[in-house]
């Protein structure tokens, strides 16, 4: 193994975990943080999303983030925003683990060649590091399951039986651990159990340790849900009843079947996410007897008959599937072209943009960093007027000031803050004390550009394209008057708490 990559990719792990502070998709924090925050009491349990009403969802990960936000701040003071830094390094260094006994798994079954472009190909893909530090139940998910696949089938010399047994009935909780993190994480189970059970073909009593190790961390997880929502309840078969039988899920939108051949490629990773497509596909037909492709193939299967899909659904086998590249065209000429220069220069692109995702990531919509700095700046006798433009539509991350609408004929006080999406100071005088725009108030034409840039491009494309804009919060120096005073309070609205 390249010990010197590794450590680079250890390095970029860091600052991507360091900087990705906005959740890819409101559930990665709603599910996880806020329901973690409620048991804190940071959080009324009206804000909380509808799924904790419906008690559809498992409480590990919520149960982890709760542990870990407690602990931290009695011992440090740590706020929550400190506390999901720590949840994003945790989630980091778990990922980590399971890539490097992916890793000393597969070295054991590829030729030198292949493994080392392997090797190269995971710890250089733009979107490893971005998946691995997100502490959700896609990524950890996968890391758990990866771990436990690997307990059970890596060829490690046995001491004793002891030593065996142990490791069989760990990977069997941790195998029950990934599907609390996750329940379609029953898809790949079921590939996987399949391939052991029709190609394998184990000895009864090797499957005994890991079904026992399963049945206990499951046992253990009913009572972990109901310290969650404070009765027993029955999460798993709730999930599939409502989002399956009653067709929630399917109410959010509907794709066609082919969706996934197009969904993870509207992305900055397109080049990484691209090559790993087609290996996939590859792979499986050169190796239908393989375990990933047992694991992989039915699960693209499963969720494209679902008709509600989203790129994040597939996240869980990105790893996987980075590992499929190199042995999907080993010993064809296509492997060879590895080192031709058009491909030298792709893949020299995908590793600047990973470097620079790490960063600064592109997706700041939920707009974290800014709930920081005024949750951070503001205390509770600070009045912040807003336009347009939100703080968080996170519970957890709001602040103790108290937010009010920016009329036009709204009087603002000296000494209050404004909030605005525009691109200039709302009011004259007014001092810019944050922005997102990441050369704070340098290179205005530059900022206008991109933002006239992607407002063209919405208006051709459509909705496909994500509205920019920069917010910046400035305080008032001079006071103006106005016939409304004081202006409305900002009501405030978190994201989907009713049933759709």
């Amino acid at each position: 193994m390249n010990r010197r990559l590794l450590v680079l990719f250890g390095l970029v792990l860091l600052v991507t975990a360091i900087t990705s502070e906005n959740p890819f998709h409101p559930d990665e924090h709603f599910q996880i943080v806020e329901f973690a925050a409620f048991k804190m009491g940071l959080t009324p349990q009206a804000y909380l999303p509808w799924e904790y009403g419906a008690g559809l969802r498992p409480w590990l990960l919520p149960l982890v983030a709760f542990l870990c936000m407690k602990a931290l701040r009695a011992a440090f003071g740590a706020d929550v925003f400190a506390a999901t830094l720590f949840l994003r390094g945790l989630a980091a260094a778990i990922s980590l683990a399971s890539i490097v006994r992916l890793l000393r798994y597969t070295a054991g079954r590829e030729a030198k060649a292949t493994w080392r472009a392997q090797a190269f190909f995971v710890l250089t893909a733009g979107f490893v590091p971005y998946l691995s530090v997100r502490f959700s139940s896609e990524g950890l998910s996968a890391s758990l399951f990866t771990i436990a696949f690997t307990l059970l089938e890596e060829r490690a010399p046995e001491s004793t039986s002891r030593d065996r047994l142990l490791r069989e009935l760990g990977a069997g909780l941790l195998f029950a651990a990934a599907f609390q993190c996750r329940y379609q994480t029953i898809m790949m189970l079921g590939g996987y159990v399949g391939w052991r059970l029709f190609l394998q073909r184990p000895p009864l009593a090797r499957w005994l340790w890991p079904l026992l190790g399963f049945a206990l961390g499951t046992v253990l997880a009913l009572f972990v849900d109901a310290w969650g929502y404070g009765r027993f309840v029955f999460p798993f078969y709730t999930y599939v009843h409502v989002n399956v039988l009653e067709g929630v899920a399917s109410k959010f939108s509907t794709e066609p079947f082919y969706a996934y051949a197009y969904l993870p490629l509207a992305n900055v990773f397109v080049i990484p996410a691209l090559v790993v497509m087609v290996s996939s596909v590859v792979f499986w037909i050169r190796r239908p007897r393989d375990p990933f492709t047992w694991i992989m193939a039915p699960t693209v299967l499963g969720f494209s008959l679902l008709g509600h899909k989203e790129e994040r659904f597939l996240f869980p086998l990105g790893i996987l599937a980075a590992f499929t590249v190199a042995p999907a065209f080993a010993g064809l000429r296509l492997f060879a072209w590895r080192r031709a220069l058009p491909v030298r220069v792709g893949w020299g692109l995908n590793v600047a943009i990973m470097l620079a995702m790490a960063v600064y990531p592109l997706h700041w919509r939920d707009r974290v960093p800014l709930a920081r700095t005024m949750t951070r700046t503001l205390g509770d006798t600070d009045v912040v007027y807003m336009d347009r433009a939100a703080s968080t539509f996170f519970p957890a991350f709001r602040g103790r000031y108290s937010e009010r609408e920016l009329l036009p004929d709204c009087a603002v006080p000296t000494g209050a803050y404004v909030l605005t999406s525009g691109r200039g100071a709302p009011l004259p005088g007014a001092e810019l004390v944050y922005t997102e725009w990441p050369f704070g108030a340098r290179a205005r034409d530059l900022r206008d550009w991109v933002q006239n840039a992607a407002d063209g491009a919405r208006r051709r494309f459509g909705p496909v394209v994500q509205p920019v804009a920069w917010y910046g919060l400035y305080r008032v120096s001079t006071a103006r008057p106005g016939n409304l005073d004081p202006c409305p309070e900002r009501a405030f609205h978190p994201i989907a708490t009713q049933k759709p």
